[in-house]
């Protein structure tokens, strides 16, 4: 839209400077056809003037009348073409203004557009950066609790270590009893063999 709008001031700018040129070549061309058609009127009169001494040239002035006649026509004419093509250019100015106006109207309401949305955005970055610490906040907590899981889990991998070690002693300490047992089974029944191998006289 700034690009536009330059462009636009551009083109005024030039149609401006078109315009007021064309005003002074206008201006300056009225003046010179001016000039010239007080010269034609001048020339008019002496020919006038001279016409009664130079009759024999009246046929020559005669076609030089008419020629200053047409040549001030043609001046006025031409005085007109510039003059009716000068309004043109001064219409073609209003309406180049009127568009820089409204070119200039949208981009000002352009602008406040690009304005709000700049604060919404200002606003969005602000809950942004609130959102961000919140969630650096909850990451700091999730940190927190998943190290204090893992120093529980690493307890627990501790006791249960020692629960391992532990039922692997009560293991090897349960089968030595079972061994004593076993051989207090056999010298017991050994005991008893030898008992009943005796003669019953030494019992009584």
């Amino acid at each position: 839209m700034r690009g536009e709008n330059a462009e636009l001031k551009f083109t005024a700018d030039s149609k401006l400077a078109e315009a007021n040129a064309l005003i002074t070549s206008v201006e300056e061309k009225s003046l010179e056809v001016e000039a010239k058609l007080r010269a034609a009127d001048a020339n008019l009169a002496e020919v006038s003037r001279k016409s009664s001494e130079l009759g024999r040239k009246s046929h020559e002035v005669e076609s030089r009348e008419s020629s200053l006649r047409r040549e001030r026509l043609s001046f006025i004419a031409e005085r007109e073409a510039h003059v009716s093509a000068f309004s043109r250019q001064r219409e073609d100015l209003r309406e180049w203004q009127q568009k820089l106006q409204e070119g200039e109207e949208r981009l000002s309401k352009a602008q406040r557009i690009i304005n709000q949305r700049e604060e919404s955005s200002n606003e969005n970055d602000k809950i942004f950066k609130q959102k961000e610490k919140d969630l650096e906040e909850a990451q700091r907590k999730i940190d927190e609790a998943n190290s204090m899981l893992k120093k529980k889990e690493d307890e627990m991998s501790c006791r249960q270590a020692n629960l391992v070690l532990k039922e692997k002693k009560f293991d090897a300490t349960r089968k030595k009893l079972v061994i004593k047992e076993e051989e207090l089974r056999v010298r017991e029944e050994k005991l008893n063999d030898r008992e009943k191998r005796q003669p019953l006289h030494h019992c009584c």
